[in-house]
């Protein structure tokens, strides 16, 4: 979805949010309307000016650190990480690359 928005704290005409909707489960959510959407910035609540459906497809890639730091939040690093990639549609296509001490290609 393509959200157009308006009220920042910080002076901008208007600003376009590229959102992908998914449930707790991972679930695509596509038959929002622009009621159901609340968009914060600082604490204010932000105007939506208009809501449209998918845009064209797109390609992503994931950088993902897998290093010891991370060692406590990899199961939920895990976890939102097959959920993005579930919500994608299937014209769309992702890359996931980690890295600790070296990089790996995924």
């Amino acid at each position: 979805m393509l959200c157009l928005a308006r009220g920042l704290a910080e002076p901008a005409p208007e600003v376009v949010l590229h959102a992908r909707f998914v449930t707790e489960e991972g679930l695509k959510v596509s038959d929002l309307r622009a009621d159901e959407i609340k968009i914060y910035d600082g604490g204010r609540e932000l105007e939506i000016v208009s809501l449209t459906g998918p845009a064209a497809p797109f390609h992503v890639g994931l950088l993902l650190d897998v290093s010891p730091s991370t060692e406590s939040r990899i199961d939920e690093i895990r976890r939102s990480t097959q959920a993005f990639f579930y919500a994608l549609r299937e014209d769309e296509e992702g890359l996931i690359i980690t890295f600790d001490s070296e990089i790996y290609l995924d």
